[in-house]
């Protein structure tokens, strides 16, 4: 009985371990089956790994706490340490004071009116401040001693200054915005900004000092109930207030015009040397053509002005609206122009000699005008190829009423294309130009001041009304 239980144990043990074998197998296959098995499992044995060496880490900081423990137990303690505002006193009473700079920026007020914006003209932005200092103060200093500073800055009485409205800020950061000042609170946290950082100066901003009253004294009275006794103080200077009166747009128009004249007076009194006054008082400037125009102070004012460009020269003149053909001198009469030389008188009387009568000037002679037709018209212009389109728009030479047609007329009705258009109109325009000089030529040949002109243009001008 004995031999068949071990027998049967035995024979258990062994199927135990075929299907262990079995299971291995299978786990085997899935892994190989499934590679992101193997990522899972080392992953736990990573994390075994971490939380196993943070124990170890933990046990060497209770080590080292522990002896570090036994050993301030074993040594003395010193006093300082026992007294930690007594090391902090001697700290600062060891350190030197900081040595400070700052600059004050009075403020100028606003003007009542903003400034007219002008394209033409960019004007310069005007500083909004007026700028004093430097003077310099160190981290020791108290709140009335700095007071006093800021009074010999500017100069005036420490009473005068308007602290509720006094501002400060590091020079750098440019940007950063001013922290009110007011009081002593507002002064110690400037110091401690102050040093603590790189930049030890300071900017003050404030409104322009108080005005002194007429009737304060200027001693101390030694009374707590006069008002006058803020008036005293330790400057003898007198603030400047002239300085921070805004300048208005007539004043400023006013300095900008006696600064050009002094910058351009040189080039007027060329130019007067250039074109002398004439026996009527009046300076004449003429050009080649001879057309004449009085230089007035507007006149002499505009030429140096592009003298100082270098757009025109002494001898010619700019190309102005002001030197415009019909702002021409009128014509003068040739007697009056010319002037004789008085006759020496003889010592002995005698019949004065027959002084040549001068003829009058011949009477303007009226224009015999006469109509243009189309085809002079397009011939001299060398449009000769628009004639139908033209003539289908019943157009005359000079009509004015081309400029406003529009599209359907001259495109869909007379047939004309754009840039055909376009040269009709030139030519159009260029004969209203032809006109008006043939005219001018015209008045000015009958005065006697230029000889006409024959071209094809005073032949054209011929039709002037």
């Amino acid at each position: 009985m004995a031999d068949d239980s071990v027998y049967e144990l035995s024979s258990s043990e062994s199927d135990d371990s075929v299907a262990d074998d079995d299971v291995d197998g299978m786990i085997k296959k899935m892994v190989e089956n499934n590679p992101q098995f193997n990522k899972f499992m080392e992953l736990m044995k990573q994390k075994e790994n971490n939380q196993k060496a943070k124990e170890r880490r933990l046990e060497k900081k209770k080590c080292k706490a522990a002896e570090k423990a036994d050993d301030d137990d074993s040594a003395p303690t010193p006093k300082w340490a026992k007294n930690g505002k007594a090391k902090a006193e001697l700290e600062d009473d060891s350190d030197p004071p900081t040595e400070l700079t700052g600059y004050i920026h009075v403020l100028k007020p606003l003007p009542a009116l903003p400034p007219l914006k002008s394209c033409s003209m960019k004007s310069k932005p005007e500083i909004p401040y007026i700028s004093r200092g430097p003077f310099n103060f160190d981290s020791n200093c108290s709140f009335d001693l700095f007071v006093t500073i800021l009074a010999t800055s500017l100069p005036c009485a420490p009473s005068h200054i308007v602290l509720e409205k006094t501002e400060w800020k590091l020079q750098t950061p440019a940007n950063h915005p001013p922290l009110p000042l007011g009081s002593e609170i507002g002064f110690k946290v400037l110091l401690e900004q102050i040093c603590t950082s790189c930049d030890k100066i300071v900017i003050i901003s404030m409104p322009g000092p108080r005005k002194p009253a007429a009737d304060a004294p200027f001693w101390d009275t030694n009374d707590d109930n006069d008002g006058n006794k803020a008036e005293a103080g330790p400057s003898d200077g007198v603030f400047d207030y002239t300085e921070l009166k805004a300048r208005t747009t007539e004043e400023s128009v006013n300095e900008q015009k006696m600064s050009f004249d002094r910058s351009v007076a040189p080039y007027v009194e060329e130019l007067k040397e250039r074109w002398p006054e004439n026996g009527a008082g009046k300076q004449i400037y003429m050009d080649e053509l001879g057309y004449q125009w009085e230089l007035n102070t507007i006149w002499l004012s505009i030429w140096v002005s592009h003298i100082a460009w270098k757009t025109a020269t002494l001898d010619k003149a700019p190309l102005s609206s002001q030197f415009d053909i019909n702002l021409l001198l009128p014509i003068l009469h040739q007697q009056q122009q010319h002037q004789f030389a008085p006759q020496a008188v003889p010592h002995v009387p005698q019949i004065p000699n027959k002084s040549p009568i001068p003829s009058a000037l011949p009477s303007p002679v009226k224009l015999n005008h006469r109509y243009v037709s189309l085809v002079e018209f397009c011939d001299h212009y060398a449009i000769s190829q628009h004639f139908d389109h033209l003539q289908r728009l019943e157009y005359k030479p000079g009509d004015h009423e081309i400029v406003g047609l529009g599209c359907d007329d001259w495109q869909e009705f007379a047939g004309i294309s754009k840039l055909a258009w376009n040269k009709v109109l030139l030519m159009h325009k260029q004969f209203l130009t032809d006109i008006c000089v043939a005219c001018e030529n015209h008045a000015l040949a009958f005065s006697g001041v230029i000889q006409p002109v024959d071209s094809s243009r005073m032949r054209m001008g011929s039709v002037a009304a």
